[in-house]
């Protein structure tokens, strides 16, 4: 009875959820592949992932993975946790973005830690392949992940002025991210990043090189003219480099003019960011790329 009543569309979404939790209390082995196939329906998508976490294999694990990109902010780091809290859909997440199905941005270096715990030796190949070695944090970063969790409570963040925000993105991060479009296009796009989840952001900000993409390390190229010149190469052959600098700059050199080229497992993204500018602005930042949607430019640059 309650499998049909679930998977009866003409019902209320109130009583197919009834339904679903009735049959997840109630043991129902058929409650993984019904919650799965629920995650395409928008008014269903929280009460399938609550559901889902005792059911993981393989082939649910595509289901969530086919889904995800669709999701809301708010749901989306709830999509991956799940993803990753066993060794095998932690592969089949991996996999998925090495296949490039997701974005590497929505994985925080916090779960990239917790995704090598699994102790499944097939593991750390896939995520090197994919970021690169894994670097430690500064000494510090607890400590400062707890103050700015203090700072940066729901309530205050709920008071800011998101346009403001807006604003300061494009003078901060705008320079090498991009956000509903708009900014350059340098490092990885936030748009479809784990954004909404503080935790996220503040590792990403406060320790930028934890995780450094293969395809973000920072190469500094001296040239035999005596230019210097910093920046991630987008492009390269046997005859010459594409160097993106911050702001969106590029530079191509042929190879016979480089005297020298250091590649840096360290990204472009500069630490002590927060600490560069006024709380309030952090604030407001960290508000803005919580946003599900654009917001109006500031009233100053209008």
């Amino acid at each position: 009875y309650w499998r049909n009543v679930l998977n009866d569309s003409d019902r209320l979404p109130r009583l197919r959820t009834e339904s679903l939790e009735t049959l997840q209390l109630g043991g129902d082995r058929e409650v993984g592949p019904i919650a799965a196939a629920l995650l395409s329906e928008p008014a269903f998508r929280q009460a399938a992932l609550t559901a889902l976490p005792n059911y993981m294999n393989a082939s649910i694990a595509d289901k969530v993975i086919e889904a995800l990109p669709d999701f809301p902010l708010n749901l989306r780091n709830e999509g991956i946790n799940l993803l990753a809290s066993r060794p095998s859909t932690t592969l089949a997440l991996l996999e998925s973005i090495q296949d490039e199905r997701l974005n590497a941005s929505l994985v925080s270096p916090a779960l990239m830690r917790q995704m090598r715990g699994h102790g499944d030796e097939r593991i750390a190949p896939l995520m090197e392949s994919i970021w690169g070695k894994m670097n430690s944090g500064p000494a510090n970063l607890p400590r400062q992940m707890r103050q700015w969790n203090y700072d940066l409570t729901p309530e205050r963040l709920s008071r800011v002025d998101l346009s403001y925000g807006r604003h300061v993105f494009n003078n901060t991060c705008g320079t090498c991210h991009q956000l509903f479009g708009e900014g350059v296009a340098l490092g990885p796009d936030l748009t479809g990043s784990n954004r909404a989840d503080l935790g996220y952001l503040l590792e990403n900000v406060l320790a930028p090189n934890s995780i450094v993409g293969n395809a973000y390390q920072l190469n500094i190229i001296t040239t035999k003219d005596g230019r210097v010149i910093s920046g991630m190469v987008r492009l390269e052959n046997e005859n010459s480099v594409l160097v993106a600098m911050a702001g969106g700059a590029e530079v191509e050199l042929a190879k016979n003019e480089i005297k020298e080229r250091q590649i840096l497992e360290q990204s472009m993204m500069p630490t002590g960011l927060f600490e560069a500018i006024p709380e309030n602005d952090v604030a407001a930042l960290v508000a803005y790329l919580a946003s599900p949607t654009q917001v109006e430019k500031w009233k100053e640059e209008k």
